[in-house]
């Protein structure tokens, strides 16, 4: 009981309005179960340093893990390789284009992936994100069609990552360098990748403790401004690289 109530303390605010059951400490970073996913809890656990992560048929499950996979926006790291490629590329890159299209992509099973976390409970939350100005999509385009794209959550300075795809190689590794870009020019702390893998960090991503990653979304969050600072038109991938 003690520990319960301890944890409540922890992550039971009067900001978590319908947040479920404390958890007790785990090495896989669960933190509560159940609750209402709801636009506002959604934000607020994000500024707390805690996401939503569950499949389809289980109950809202929200996650902090220790320790946190992170990118710096000035320390992404592009291959020689993709240099050469990418200054002879007639890829271009979009903003809020086309959030739907997107997450429905980021939403498909992939290879070797029994179904996917993305249920429609989460796409109708983070769709009314994005209507709302906190949820932002970055689009890749090879002549008039989307070949890939990522989206995530931005409060302050911090872009919470939360999903990507490719229908052509390389399409995603594209979009997180425009967004590194992006946001490298408005001062941005950080990119939340949440959890780690080999794949990010061969992109430059690192892992910081989660009390560290914590004491940066209190500060960072703070700021309750919505983003808007966008290139509005499509923009050639090399020429907003500087490459």
């Amino acid at each position: 009981m003690k520990d319960e109530e301890r944890l409540k303390r922890i992550y039971c605010s009067i900001d978590y309005p319908s947040f479920g059951y404390p958890i007790p400490e785990n090495k896989a970073g669960l933190v509560l179960l159940g609750g209402s996913l709801t636009p506002t809890n959604v934000i607020n656990a994000y500024s707390e340093g805690i996401f939503p992560w569950f499949n389809k048929g289980e109950q809202v499950q929200w996650w902090s893990p220790d320790p946190r996979c992170v990118i710096y926006p000035n320390e992404i790291h592009i291959s020689r390789k993709l240099i050469r490629i990418l200054r002879k590329s007639a890829i271009k890159i979009s903003f809020n284009n086309n959030f739907t299209h997107i997450i429905k992509n980021c939403a498909k099973s992939r290879k070797n992936q029994d179904g996917t976390w993305i249920t429609k409970r989460m796409v109708d939350v983070y769709t009314k994100l994005h209507k709302d100005g906190w949820v932002h999509s970055i689009e890749v385009w090879s002549d008039k069609k989307i070949i890939g794209g990522l989206y995530g959550v931005i409060i302050g300075k911090i872009f919470f990552a939360e999903s990507m795809y490719s229908d052509k190689t390389n399409a995603s590794k594209y979009a997180l360098f425009a967004l590194c870009e992006v946001l490298n020019m408005h001062n941005f702390k950080l990119i939340d990748c949440q959890i780690e893998s080999n794949h990010l960090f061969t992109l430059g991503a690192t892992t910081i403790p989660k009390n560290q990653f914590i004491k940066i979304t209190k500060n960072q969050c703070v700021d309750r401004r919505k983003f808007i600072e966008w290139p509005k038109n499509k923009i050639a991938v090399n020429e907003l690289l500087k490459i």
